[in-house]
Formats: structure tokens, sequence, C-alpha cells
């Protein structure tokens, strides 16, 4: 692409953001179109339209004048700063996600749905509050034991600290904006074990990218109304790809000096081989985490519609889902109750019932995790290590270090 770029004159900057990682204003309006859920032929016939308009000389390039119509006049000095660009596109989902809560609480408060919120919320026995409760916190130390196992080397026992980890992650992602609170993990990681960051965040992603294949395959074997045909073929390349990503952290190129990294993919990859590499039942504790944080919220989600466990698994399903979405309502917000609704609205349950009970459970979820967040946070731990013991450095930990 350099040849390409030095044919043009004018286009300097542009080339510079490409060897950035910056593949211009095509990318982000692919990005758009993305998020707009546009098929497929389209996305990849937009994404070619473009591509051409960018890669074309500039006196070829079509300037659209006040009256609409495409003329073709050199322009060689004006062009689209990609930055400024993935900020308005920055903007444009955030203010997309805003309008979505405002709209879900507008809803609630007219017509009567908070009266009959109320209503519902009182009606539950509190055994059922209790049980659900009490499953909540059983999923949060299954995520807390994840969390040990892959970093017991630096945890070196302490449970306690993986635990208080994990629950001022979850208050966070559950409180702050715009999934901003996934954050927290990888700095609590480095304030508590003096993790490297980029080991962290290659862990953050490891432990989501488990959760997408187990939560993908609860939904391909519950969802109703799939053939066995699709349930078969849609599992296999979920475990395929649960099977191929440790194993391709694995590859290395030849190299001259193969046990010193010197590009950041290398390290990125090194950082990213020890969280897939490091955890001996990382799978299990996945598996276990969403059985129960599924089991208990389905069964929460059916008592406030009055109806079957089958109903509210599948509408706990359809929230949980919902946080795959590349736009997400403020502390989930709207997004959460609208993924609940689309998967109880085949299932015969009325529209304005199903948004009721999802914000129901959503608030429930909701302050569980503050409330174990806010008690987590409150008691002090010891950070890092003590001093005189040193932990078995890991494989990015000293490449970051170079």
């Amino acid at each position: 692409m350099k040849h390409l770029f030095e044919r043009h004159e004018g286009w300097g900057p542009v080339a510079r953001c490409a060897k950035r990682g910056l593949r211009g204003w095509h990318l982000a309006m692919g990005a758009v179109l993305g998020a707009a859920s546009m098929p497929a032929c389209r996305i990849s016939a937009a994404a070619a339209a473009a591509y051409a308009f960018w890669a074309a000389p500039n006196n070829a390039r079509p300037h659209i004048s006040p009256s609409g119509a495409a003329n073709l006049i050199p322009n060689k000095r004006r062009y689209i700063d990609p930055p400024g660009m993935a900020a308005l596109n920055f903007g444009m989902k955030r203010g997309i996600a805003v309008l979505f809560t405002l709209a879900l609480f507008a809803w609630l408060l007219r017509g009567g749905h908070l009266q009959a919120l109320a209503i519902a919320l009182s009606d539950l026995s509190p055994r059922v509050v209790i049980l659900t409760a009490l499953g909540l916190v059983a999923s949060y130390i299954f995520r807390a034991l994840r969390v040990y196992d892959e970093f017991r080397r630096e945890a070196r026992g302490r449970f306690g600290a993986c635990l208080r980890i994990v629950l001022v992650h979850n208050a966070m992602v559950n409180v702050l904006p715009f999934r901003s609170g996934e954050f927290a993990f990888p700095m609590l990681l480095q304030r508590t074990f003096g993790t490297p960051l980029p080991r962290a965040v290659a862990s953050l992603v490891w432990f989501r990218l488990q959760d997408a294949c187990v939560i993908g395959l609860i939904a391909i074997f519950i969802w109703p109304d799939i053939s066995p045909f699709i349930r078969i073929v849609a599992a296999s390349l979920v475990v395929s790809l649960a099977w191929a990503v440790p194993h391709l952290m694995k590859i290395r190129p030849r190299q001259t000096t193969p046990a010193k990294p010197t590009t950041t993919f290398a390290k990125v990859r090194d950082a990213f081989q020890d969280s897939t590499q490091q955890a001996r039942f990382g799978w299990l504790w996945t598996l276990a985490n969403w059985s129960a944080k599924l089991a208990v919220q389905g069964w929460l989600l059916a008592a406030l519609l009055g109806g079957a466990f089958p109903e509210g698994a599948a509408g706990a399903l359809g929230a949980e889902l919902s946080s795959v979405l590349p736009i997400q309502g403020v502390a989930g917000f709207g997004t959460y109750e609208a993924g609940a609704a689309a998967a109880l609205l085949p299932l015969g349950v009325p529209l304005t019932e199903a948004i009721r009970a999802a914000f129901a459970l959503h608030l429930f979820v909701t302050g569980c995790a503050v409330l174990a967040g806010g008690i987590a946070w409150a008691i002090p731990i010891a950070n890092r290590s003590p001093r005189g013991t040193a932990h078995p450095t890991s494989t990015s930990q000293s490449a970051w270090s170079r």
C-alpha cells in the first residue's frame, strides 16, 4: 500500500494514519453499517465502494455540490480525518445508547407500569429472593475461582483477593455506562498482584471469549425452533473456536532470537498465551458460573411473569445475549430489557409484561452486584506480595518489561 499513498499528493497524513493501523473513513462507515445490522452483501459492497473512493486519485473523487449533484472536481487537500470519523462514530453510538435508556424510563413512567412493577415485586416470596441472591453469590465465587486458577502463582493462596477483584469489577461493569467498568479488572489485578497491564488485559479478553463460547453453546442447545442439524453445526463451530485459540497462540514464527519478542504483536501473543495456558479448570468454572447465573435469573424471571421456568430461562438468556450488541444502554438499561423481550415474545408473553419483568430482574441483579461490590471495596487487602518473595516470571511479563 505504500506506493499507493506515494502516488497522491496531500495524502501524507492519511498514509501515516494507515501505518498506525487506521484504515480510513471507510472502516468507520463499515462499523456504522455493521451496527445497523445490514446484510453481509450490502456491507461488502459498501466497503468496496468506500475503498475505491479512498484509493482513487484526488482529481477523480466525487464532490457533492450544495444542489446534491456529484461533480468530479480537483480537491487535493480535502480529506476526511480518520480519527475524527472514529470520534464521530463513537459519539453516535453513545447517543443511540442514551436514547435506548431514556426510552425505557419514559415508557415506565407512563401508563402505570411502575405501579404494576411494584405489585409484581411485592408478590415475590422471600424464598425466591433469598435463593436467587445465593445463586448469584455462587456465580461470583465461580468467577473468583476462575481468576484464582489462572493467577494462582501471583495470588499464593489469597482467594479473598481474587474474590474482591471479581466483586468490584462486576459492580463497576453493572453501574458504569458503556461497559467502561471493564477497565477495572486489569487495574485491580495490577494493583493487587502487580500483574503487568498487557497480561491483565489479555486475561480479560480470554475470559470474555470463554463467556461468549459457553453462553453461545447454552443458547444453541436450549433455544427453541432450531433444527438438530443447525445445532450440531453451530456447536461444532463454537467448540472449534474454543479449541483453536489456545493452540494458535502456541505457534511462533521462526526467528533468530525466539526467546526475545521484538514486535508488539509478539508481546501481545505471549500475554494471551499465558492466559490460555495458565488456567487448568477455566472452562469448568466458566460453565459453572453461567449455569448458576442463568438458572437463578430464569427462576426469578419466571416468578415475576407468573409462568414456567422455560419461559424465564429463555428471557434470561436473551437478556444476557444482548451484551454482545455493538450498542449498549447506560448500565445496560434498555438493551437488556429489549433482549429479554425479544426472547419472550415468541413464547406468547406480552411485550409490556416482558419488559416490566426484565426491568425488575435487571434491578435485582444490579442491586446484588452493587451491594457485593461495595462490601468488597470496604474490606482492605494487602496489595502485591510481601517484600522478599518473588513470583515466577511469565513469558509476557518478561517480554513487556524489556
